[in-house]
């Protein structure tokens, strides 16, 4: 066993080449993601094994690691090109597949907008209309929604109503901290 430090796994285990914007070097998260994931896996595992003591009598091994961390974060770039031979580029605050789903600037701060998500229990038919492989191509062409205005962010953090698109202020760290308390 030896030791790891969570900025030298974001670069070995590829994560440094996932953040940022494509013209930009290599970028640290900036939270210790493979540290607090490591700590999640292993109480995942310590979990299960108490679960497997309480049935079989017996407990279990947990084995997990740093790199192990870092590569499940890039577990789909990885994917994507074992099977296309390519390697994947950064596209910045936005999706590699999913277009527009990125943050832009606003007149008073960016917005972080996913039009094209339907997580929130109902359709974005801001984006319906086009097919996503079209907006994808269109990424390069216009910026992927770069047109969409200046106007000023929504005062809540978070929208999600009926026939919106889901978005959120982007914020600094003072307002989530006073959000959550």
């Amino acid at each position: 066993m030896k030791p790891g430090f969570d900025p030298l796994l974001q670069a070995y285990g590829g994560m440094m080449t996932c953040t940022g914007r494509a013209e930009d070097p290599p970028t640290f998260c900036g939270a210790s993601i493979n540290d607090k994931a490591t700590g999640m896996f292993c109480t995942i595992g310590a979990l299960a094994a108490l679960r497997m003591r309480d049935k079989t009598g017996k407990g279990c091994l947990v084995d997990t690691s740093l790199f192990d961390s870092a590569v499940h974060w890039v577990e789909g770039r990885v994917n994507n090109y074992l099977a296309s031979g390519e390697v994947p580029k950064r596209h910045g605050t936005g999706g590699a597949i999913i277009v527009p789903y990125q943050t832009f600037d606003t007149a008073d701060r960016p917005l972080c907008w996913r039009p094209a998500t339907t997580g929130c229990g109902h359709a974005a038919p801001k984006c319906s209309a086009i097919p996503n492989g079209d907006r994808s191509a269109l990424r390069q062409e216009r910026g992927a929604g770069e047109q969409q205005g200046r106007a000023a962010a929504d005062e809540s953090p978070t929208s999600c109503a009926p026939g919106a698109a889901p978005s959120g202020s982007t914020c600094s760290s003072a307002p989530a901290c006073r959000a959550a308390r």
